[in-house]
Parts: structure tokens; C-alpha cells; sequence
């Protein structure tokens, strides 16, 4: 059973938690159980939202799995599109299924697993990050490469317009309007 919650009133659920909030039904750990109970599923997700999610997720894993219950608590990001640690919770819960067909030996190695997987997660997360800023820093040097193009071509039309008034001013002296246009950095009028 998957049950995703984008809503920020959602605090973590800790049964070891002093607060009423850690043993509420209004809490990851509190939806886990509800859902284990009314829906009978066997592994139960809850999936929040990094960018809407209660603070006290804040240094939480991508992925936590809850043995106890069992079942996970997945943070994924919409803003990025990045979905992966549901997908991880996902298979990890297909697996654990056919592990216990098999029996409780075959899935002992989850917590190595989710070690692996949540210090994956974290690099791409950085990676991502990272991405990010080549991405910015890119977009600022074209934005000046094309500033310095633009400046280059005003200068090569005011090289252009300076070179017809020298070429005006061996024939004949240059009027008011022509002066005019050279102080203004104008197209030189025509004759």
C-alpha cells in the first residue's frame, strides 16, 4: 500500500516519541499503520514531498524503512522530477515479499541495502546540485558572450560610421547634421 501525502502537517512518527505528534494516525508512521490495518497490505510506503514536507523530515533519508511495521518512509522531489526513492521502496518491498516466501534469513541484508541506496540517492542529489549551477554558470557566460557580440557590433558600426565621415571630411568639410550625428553615434545622413 502506497499512501503520498504533499502536506507539511504531516510530522514523522516516532512510538518512542514524547510528543502526541509521534503516535498520531496523522503522522508517516501513524498512515504506515493505518494503512497496514484497514487495507491489509503486507509493506506499506508513505511518500512525501521534499519541498512540502513537515520539518521534522528535514535531515531524514530518502528512503527509511521501518521493520517493525513494516514499511518505509520515502521523500521524493517533484520539483525535479525525481521519483527514484519510491521506485527503490518499491522494488525493496517486492523483494522483501518473495524473502519472506522464503523465510527470514533471505532479507537480513536490507538494512546494508538501504545504506547503499540512501548514500546513492545523496550523490545524486549532489550531482544534481551541482548540474545546477554548471547550468547557471553556463547560461551567465552566454548571456555575456551574446552581450559582448552585440557590444562588438555597435562598436563595428561606429567604426563603419566613423570611416564614412573621414572619407567625407577629405572631400568636403561636414555639415551640422553630419557632426551631429557623429557625436550621437548615429548613421550619418545621406547625401
Amino acid at each position: 500500500m502506497i499512501e503520498a501525502k504533499n502536506d507539511k502537517s504531516f510530522p514523522n512518527g516516532d512510538p518512542s516519541g514524547l510528543t502526541k505528534a509521534a503516535t498520531s494516525e496523522k503522522s508517516d508512521q501513524g498512515q504506515n499503520y493505518s494503512a497496514l490495518a484497514n487495507r491489509e497490505a503486507d509493506i506499506a510506503i508513505f511518500v512525501l514531498d521534499r519541498g512540502n514536507s513537515h520539518t521534522s523530515f528535514q535531515d531524514f533519508e530518502a528512503v527509511t524503512f521501518i521493520p517493525e511495521q513494516p514499511g518505509f518512509t520515502v521523500i521524493i522531489d517533484k520539483s525535479k522530477g525525481d521519483y527514484s526513492a519510491l521506485k527503490t521502496a518499491y522494488a525493496l518491498s517486492r523483494e522483501i515479499l518473495r524473502a519472506w516466501d522464503q523465510g527470514p534469513n533471505d532479507w537480513k541484508p536490507i538494512d546494508l541495502l538501504l545504506k547503499r541506496i540512501n548514500r546513492e540517492l545523496k550523490r545524486l542529489e549532489a550531482l544534481d546540485k551541482s548540474l545546477e549551477k554548471i547550468g547557471k554558470s553556463a547560461n551567465d557566460i552566454l548571456s555575456a558572450l551574446e552581450s559582448v557580440e552585440n557590444t562588438r557590433k555597435d562598436v563595428r558600426d561606429s567604426v563603419e560610421s566613423l570611416t564614412q565621415a573621414t572619407d567625407l571630411l577629405r572631400v568636403e568639410p561636414l555639415a551640422a547634421l553630419e557632426r551631429r550625428a557623429i557625436y550621437l553615434e548615429e548613421a550619418l545622413p545621406e547625401k
